[in-house]
């Protein structure tokens, strides 16, 4: 019968930049690598005579059948078996490697003191947005509300039909306060951003992957 087995994963210590690296390129298979389990999945669902089960369908050319005997034929077939196993393996371990590659980033961001500051960065993305939106709004000189008050007081008998609305610009916020504000984020998130660097290149922490994966990240 044939081996379903994975194979032994073999351990690599390394940066937590080349870390990330790995990680990068080997998503970059994960999506190809699953497409090669869409034909198992109808094993799960239809009976195994089935012409939608492709886990047990091979196909012979008939000139294959004429011009082989049956040693030739029985040998194209367990190719063909080797090959869609490998494919299904192969494609389990590099699933297997992405889901264990992040969960050793992960926790050598919380043991390294990285995920507060990741936190910190990436929540603070529409913080940014928000306070630099104000900020373009902003004009140098702010009128009181109470000035826009009393010159609609004094204009609504002149100028106003009734039910007339009346469009005001008014700049409800203090433009030093926010650029103070915007400056003590954004650099904060610069600190952050530099320890995280040295931390990544500096630090090293266990990686594994089965063959599949060292095959395609070249290790």
């Amino acid at each position: 019968m044939t081996n379903l087995t994975l194979s032994k994963k073999t351990a690599f210590e390394v940066t937590a930049n080349k870390a990330h690296k790995l990680l990068e390129s080997l998503k970059k298979y994960e999506t190809f690598k699953t497409s090669n389990m869409k034909d198992t999945s109808y094993s799960m669902k239809f009976s195994g005579n089935s012409d939608s089960n492709k886990l047990n369908k091979f196909e012979l050319t008939y000139a294959s059948i004429l011009v082989n005997d049956e040693k030739d034929l029985e040998k194209l077939i367990k190719d063909e078996i080797s090959e869609k196993v490998y494919r299904h393996i192969s494609t389990l371990e590099v699933l297997e490697d992405v889901a264990d590659l992040k969960e050793a980033i992960f926790e050598f961001n919380v043991k390294n003191g990285l995920s507060n500051k990741l936190n910190y960065i990436n929540k603070k993305k529409e913080h940014i947005k928000l306070l630099e939106s104000y900020l373009l709004k902003s004009k140098a000189s702010q009128t009181p509300l109470g000035d826009i008050v009393s010159r609609l007081k004094k204009l609504k008998d002149s100028v106003f039909e009734r039910n007339e609305d009346f469009v005001f610009e008014y700049q409800f916020w203090d433009k030093e306060v926010i650029e103070k504000e915007l400056k003590t984020i954004k650099s904060r998130i610069l600190k952050h951003e530099e320890e995280i660097s040295q931390i990544n290149s500096e630090k090293k922490l266990v990686v594994e992957f089965f063959d599949s994966s060292k095959d395609l990240l070249g290790l």
